[in-house]
């Protein structure tokens, strides 16, 4: 819409209201809380539960009645956790996104009255209110100035103040049309705060909506929250592979089980469950719960240690496999306050001596353009704005002044609400400006201006600042001081503008750039977001730290998103800072690094278990037997799950490794790594099951002679009893603490849980006596032979832990096969790394960059770079270089 049709406006009449709110609905950001059995429904309704009442069904069904009871009892209470903490995350959205006022709006020939701001629509005109309110909706400025808070939206805790949109039409230029981006500083923001606004004489302070509910900034941004970024991470990807393939060893154990109970001539009944007992064993119901584990630990640890909070622990495993970080300066990487120690006059051909007292000063026009050349407001009193305005304000020892936010009469004129003035002169001094228009900081233009007017003057001027920190006298510039790309020896300092025209014209010379690049300056919020999607493009794993006010679509974009801020668009980033400095950074990808080793090892030990578990049983079930009650009752939930969720507790290491753990499943050491397991555990439980009929007293275990559900024999000791270290072995081996995590003795509940269940089984082997009806043992079995189980457990665990630490997860050989594997990198920016090792490459580039931009910036500034006539060879292989 052009703004001579938004100046034309005069709120809307009841037709067009009634036909406006059926188009775009009342003015609410309504966040649905589902009803508690509805989130039953769904949440019972999802594959994994669907699995888990299926097992429940089929364990109650074949026998095993206290082993079910346990599952469905922690199921329930996962579930009831899980329920209340969904209802209370929708609660608090609820109560953030709820915003309800009163506020002056102008319909038909009513005038202006008070409505309920959930019937404002589009078109509307509101009055700001003189003493400030709450925005319900995006409005567009008209008439008047806005101080407004917009800290709960991007973080600035400074207020700022919003102009009215030019009026074509009265002041004679060509009509322009209204865009949000553009012109933001004319609009007033759904959810902040206006705190007092600026009226000529009578004139209300106007404004017309343009968007309402979720179609404003704040509705965006609780979009986001309710339907965020799907997050797609090989390493989800691979464990549904990891999954299927369990699921086809499920299969061949399914029709293994089928053909052999047929054989024993077993009822369908009981040949049908016994086999798809094989399958709920083979893939673990439990196996989605213990993968979320260790980033419960992990969000806990960030919020408790480094004052960090996530809305998707999803994202800690992501932010593990960073290998490239761009951070945000201004709020970022500066602190707020500063001193002003002195000033530089310039002339047109030099520097000039520095002054340190603004007596000293011999230009009239750089003491006026530092004393009325900011943003600054009084605030009750007491001077508020930008540090460096206010710094170089006070430096300058003039006053500042606000007229016309009362009713009294203006010094100037009708249009002078602020003046600024000598230490030394009167009110009436025509030394005293006043500040007739504000033109507040643009990120595209790169700069601000203020008309200002001497008293009695007859003339007006123009003073202009932009971002390089020259100050100037200006009448007419519509462009930057300057872009353009600079060259150490190996790495480019580049301003937004040539990125963005590298961008357009030239894709290799971009990807040179993001490869090579160091320091992007002068980047507006575009900009950062292209630098972002560029070095993904490459295949970086790309972190993002920023402060959540200009940098909302790099934050979101980036892989990890670090908001130094606790505004509502912080939500717009995975992580958020309490702590405003960047030590969240090495903190948030230590973690991460630590989750998703923690996860990698416990998809490994779950696979493991699940395949040792299946495979005893497959044992048993060739003479048919199986494995009792309180056997997979110890098993599951003494063993497998206590360990799991203790080993997950390991911590970060403090040193931050230069290499990510491994993110895909499916390469060459997990493979391994899990068939050197299957080989020595087949091996070990077949050399149990053949000595167990080398017992003095051995008995073949006959099923015809024992009710169904009797599994006691001497072959079901022997497989239970080394399957036993076997399960607390792998528990070992999977939880190794360097690089990645600290040392496993520094998790101290697991290493003594581990020697209690070490201890504990040892004794139920050696001494079955007290446990024989419990566990289902053979009394008869021969002290000696029971030894020998014991041994041939030890056996396992010095075998699995020389060939786990000692070859496949060796350090030494882990880091020259990393070395070969980045020499042998496909990603793009390993290519580009590797060719701009050559001089020639980097020459090649530097020209192609230099002809982009002198061919494509229409004579903004040329900018000539150089390549080092001393080339040096540089490290390729630190992929935290830039971190």
């Amino acid at each position: 819409m052009y703004a001579s049709i938004l100046h034309s406006l005069a709120g809307t009449t009841s037709e067009q209201h009634k036909i406006r709110t059926i188009l775009y609905g009342d003015n609410i950001i309504g966040v649905p809380i589902t009803p508690l059995f509805k989130l039953f429904i769904k949440e019972v309704l999802t594959p994994f539960y669907i699995f888990q009442v299926f097992s429940f069904s089929l364990w109650y069904a074949d026998g095993y009645t206290y082993y079910a009871s346990c599952i469905v009892f922690l199921s329930v209470v996962s579930m009831a956790v899980s329920l209340y903490q969904t209802r209370k995350n929708q609660r608090n959205l609820c109560n953030t996104a709820m915003t309800s006022t009163v506020i002056p709006a102008h319909r038909g020939t009513d005038g202006f009255h008070e409505i309920n701001s959930a019937d404002l629509v589009p078109g509307d005109v509101i009055e700001i209110p003189r003493q400030g309110c709450m925005m319900p909706c995006d409005a567009v400025l008209l008439t008047g100035s806005a101080i407004v808070n917009e800290s709960m939206l991007t973080g600035e805790s400074i207020p700022v103040t919003k102009t009215p949109l030019p009026n074509p039409t009265s002041l004679g230029h060509a009509d322009l049309e209204y865009d949000l981006s553009q012109h933001a500083r004319h609009t007033l923001f759904c959810g902040t705060k206006v705190i007092q606004t600026r009226f000529y004489e009578s004139h209300r302070v106007k404004a017309v909506v343009v968007r309402t509910g979720f179609a404003t900034l704040k509705g965006e941004l609780i979009r986001s929250i309710l339907y965020p970024k799907p997050v797609n991470f090989k390493f989800n990807r691979h464990t549904y592979g990891y999954i299927g393939v369990l699921g086809c060893i499920a299969l061949i154990g399914f029709i293994y089980a089928v053909f052999r109970m047929v054989e024993f001539g077993y009822d369908t009944g009981r040949i049908v469950r016994r086999a798809l007992d094989l399958v709920t064993i083979t893939v673990p119901p439990a196996l989605p719960a213990a993968m979320t584990i260790g980033l419960v630990y992990a969000q806990l640890r960030l919020r408790k240690k480094s004052n960090v909070y996530c809305i998707s622990p999803q994202s800690i495993n992501i932010a593990g496999s960073i290998n490239c970080c761009v951070f945000d300066k201004t709020g970022t990487l500066t602190e707020d306050g500063l001193d002003l120690m002195e000033v530089v006059p310039s002339n047109p051909t030099r520097f000039e001596s520095p002054v340190a007292e603004p007596e000293e000063v011999a230009s009239r026009d750089l003491i006026l353009a530092m004393a009325a050349c900011h943003s600054l407001i009084r605030i009750d009193g007491q001077l508020t704005g930008d540090p460096l305005d206010l710094k170089l304000f006070e430096w300058t020892k003039w006053q500042l002044e606000e007229s016309g936010t009362s009713e009294e009469e203006n010094r100037f004129d009708t249009f002078a609400p602020t003046t600024v003035r000598p230490p030394t002169s009167s009110p009436t001094s025509p030394e005293n400006y006043g500040i007739m228009r504000q033109f507040p900081f643009s990120s595209k233009l790169q700069r601000m201006s203020v008309v200002s007017r001497g008293l009695n003057a007859k003339h007006f001027v123009l003073i202009d600042t932009d971002t390089s920190g020259m100050l100037q006298m200006t009448t007419e510039n519509n462009e930057p001081v300057s872009d353009g790309v600079f060259a150490s020896p190996f790495r480019f300092v580049v301003t937004g503008r040539a990125l963005e025209l590298i961008f357009k014209n030239s894709e290799v010379a971009f990807h040179q750039v993001c490869v090579r690049g160091t320091v992007f300056a002068r980047m507006s919020p575009d900009q950062k977001q292209i630098l972002v999607e560029g070095l993904q493009h490459l295949g970086y794993f790309v972190g993002m730290c920023g402060d959540g006010a200009n940098d909302c679509g790099a934050l979101k974009a980036a892989h990890m998103g670090i908001s130094l801020s606790e505004a509502e668009a912080s939500v717009a980033s995975s992580f958020t800072s309490k702590t405003p400095d960047i030590s969240a950074v090495p903190a948030v990808i230590r973690e991460g690094r630590a989750a998703l080793a923690t996860s990698f090892g416990v998809f490994k030990y779950m696979a493991a278990y699940s395949v040792t578990q299946h495979v005893s049983v497959l044992f048993l079930y060739w003479i048919g037997s199986g494995l009792g009650d309180f056997q997979f009752l110890y098993i599951d939930l003494a063993l497998i799950t206590a360990l799991v969720f203790l080993a997950a507790r390991a911590e970060a290491c403090r040193k931050l490794s230069r290499y990510p753990p491994p993110s895909s499943l499916i390469s060459v050491r997990p493979i391994m790594s899990l068939v050197v397991q299957l080989v020595l555990m087949i091996a070990g439980l077949t050399a149990a099951y053949l000595i167990s009929k080398s017992d003095p007293n051995f008995e073949q275990y006959d099923h015809e002679e024992k009710e169904e559900g009797d599994y006691a024999g001497f072959e079901n000791t022997a497989v239970f009893s080394c399957s036993l270290y076997m399960y607390i072995t792998q528990a070992i081996i999977y939880s190794k603490g360097k690089p990645y995590r600290k040392r496993m003795y520094t998790n101290v509940l697991f290493l003594l849980y581990t020697f209690v269940v070490v201890a504990f089984s040892t004794l139920i082997i050696l001494y079955p006596e007290p446990f024989n009806d419990f566990f289902e043992l053979e009394p008869d079995s021969d002290f000696w032979y029971r030894l020998i189980y014991v041994d041939i457990g030890v056996l396992y665990f010095f075998l699995s832990w020389l060939i786990e630490d000692g070859i496949i997860e060796n350090t030494c050989w882990r880091q020259r096969f990393a070395h070969r594997k980045t020499q042998r990198s496909v990603k793009p920016y390993r290519r580009i790394e590797r060719a701009a090792n050559t001089k020639q490459s980097l020459t090649d580039a530097f020209n192609e960059i230099n002809q982009t931009l002198q061919s494509e910036s229409n004579g903004v500034s040329e900018s000539a770079v150089d390549v080092d006539e001393e080339f040096e060879q540089s490290d390729e292989n630190d992929e935290m270089s830039r971190l």
